[in-house]
Parts: C-alpha cells; sequence; structure tokens
C-alpha cells in the first residue's frame, strides 16, 4: 500500500467511511453532494486539496488522487499506527496548530519512535 490507499479500500469493502474513490471507473459510487474534494493520494495533512463540483478525474489521473464528498468538519482526529500497531490519536481542533505537540505527547511521541526506529534496524 502505497500513501492514502486505506480510504479506498475501507470504502470498497463497506466500511462506514467517507465514500472514497481512485479510478474513473468508481466515480459511479460516490454519492451525490453539492460539492466532492480531489486530493493527491501522496501527501501530508490533506495537501493541496480542489473542490470542485462534479465527482471527476482528469486523464491518465487513475490511482493518484482520491474524490470524495466534500464533508465540513469542525475538527479531525488522527490516529497514528507504526506496522498496524497504535502509536496515538491526535485531536487537533485548530488546524494551525495541528503539529505543535506539547509535553507529554511530545516526549511520548518522540520515544515511541525512537523504540520503532531501534526495532526495523534490529
Amino acid at each position: 500500500m502505497s500513501g492514502s490507499e486505506y480510504p479506498v479500500d475501507l470504502s470498497r469493502a463497506g466500511h462506514p467511511v467517507i465514500p472514497t474513490v481512485d479510478r474513473a471507473a468508481d466515480l459511479g459510487t460516490l454519492p451525490e453532494a453539492p460539492e466532492y474534494v480531489v486530493k493527491q493520494k501522496l501527501g501530508a495533512d490533506s495537501a493541496g486539496p480542489r473542490f470542485v463540483r462534479e465527482a471527476a478525474l482528469p486523464d491518465g489521473e487513475d490511482g493518484t488522487l482520491l474524490v470524495r464528498p466534500r464533508i465540513d468538519f469542525r475538527y479531525e482526529v488522527s490516529f497514528y499506527f507504526v506496522d498496524h500497531d497504535f502509536q496515538y490519536a491526535l485531536y487537533a481542533p485548530d488546524p494551525e496548530q495541528r503539529w505543535v505537540l506539547e509535553p507529554p505527547v511530545r516526549e511520548a511521541f518522540v520515544a515511541r519512535m525512537k523504540t520503532s526506529v531501534r526495532d526495523l534496524l534490529a
């Protein structure tokens, strides 16, 4: 799996997630919505989303972009996993402060990442 494949996988499997596709052939499975989000599959923190009125993928972009109905959230909770093991959840009601990690979260995050890197290199 590369990039944000998991929303597509979960959607295809019928899990209760925001319907998401990455192929033009699947656009018809999306529900009708006033707007859709088109964003890079490879990217961090929803970098560079485009908001469009019709669900569409440019020619030649199958597998590189995600398309889903646009849903406005007040905030998002992100769950972080390393090798399928849950590490922590990040609640960020202020998107501008999303990556400002205050103690003890910062120390716990750094300690867990150091352990994960050591385990990978062992």
